[in-house]
């Protein structure tokens, strides 16, 4: 009978050892998770900055085309900011020979394939060469 008894304490041992082994996976993989989203919306806001950034950019282009240009010359145009950063314009004119410009920006977030985009709708006011 003793020796049925000690037989079994080795098994009680290993089903602790694997419950443990199981928590610290669960714990580590939790952490991981955790860290990867924290990671993912860093570089999400990034993005976003700097995507408003080039929507400034791309304004500013736009009504120096403007100023420089007629309207069907200016009329859209696209650009590529490297690191991913894809963005353009396309303007309207409006019965009161006002100009509006459609920007947009595409960035993509390569550790998730993530695709993101900015868009906004601006007034330009042309200004007159000197």
């Amino acid at each position: 009978m003793d020796h049925k008894n000690t037989s079994t304490h080795p098994a009680y041992g290993l089903f602790y050892a694997i419950s443990v082994l199981l928590g610290v996976v669960y714990i580590s993989l939790a952490t991981l998770s955790t860290q990867g989203t924290c990671l993912d919306r860093l570089v999400n806001s990034h993005i976003s900055f700097q995507s408003s950034l080039f929507v400034q950019s791309i304004a500013q282009i736009a009504t120096l085309c403007l100023s420089e240009y007629d309207f069907e010359h200016c009329e859209s145009d696209v650009f590529d900011f490297g690191d991913d950063f894809v963005g353009g314009y396309n303007l309207r004119e409006d019965k009161d020979s006002k100009y509006y410009a459609d920007i947009y920006i595409e960035a993509k977030n390569l550790r998730i394939a993530q695709t993101l985009r900015a868009t906004t709708q601006l007034r330009l006011v042309k200004s007159n060469k000197d």
